[in-house]
C-alpha cells in the first residue's frame, strides 16, 4: 500500500496508488467524510462503493441534527475511451466496466 498525504495549511490531501484501489476489499476499508456543520455531509469509500447505511455524496438534515435524507446516494460515470463507451460501476461485491455499444 502507498499513501502519500500532502499537507498544506487549508487541507490535507490523501492519495492512494492503482494496486491499492484495485484492492477491493481494502479500498472499501477506507472511507471519507465532507461535512458542512448544519448537520449534512457527504461521506462513501476512496473507490466511490457505498458499502455502508449511511454513505451518500448529498445526505441533508431536516431538522439538525437529526430527520437525515440521502438525496444523492451515488454517481455512475461514463468513460469513452477510442470509441467505446465504459460505464463506471463501483458496487457492493466488486469494481465492473460494463461496455456499451463499438461506435
Amino acid at each position: 500500500m502507498t499513501m502519500i498525504q500532502k499537507n498544506n495549511p487549508e487541507r490535507t490531501v490523501i492519495s492512494y496508488n492503482r494496486e491499492t484501489c484495485a484492492d477491493f476489499y481494502f479500498a472499501t476499508q477506507h472511507e471519507w467524510i465532507e461535512t458542512n456543520g448544519l448537520g449534512s455531509y457527504a461521506s462513501s469509500t476512496i473507490i466511490g462503493a457505498n458499502v455502508r447505511r449511511y454513505h451518500g455524496l448529498l445526505v441533508a438534515s431536516l431538522k439538525p441534527p437529526t430527520h437525515r435524507y440521502v438525496f444523492l446516494s451515488k454517481l455512475e460515470e461514463i468513460i469513452t475511451l477510442n470509441g467505446k463507451i465504459m460505464i463506471w460501476q463501483p458496487a457492493s461485491t466488486r469494481l465492473s466496466f460494463f461496455r456499451k455499444g463499438t461506435n
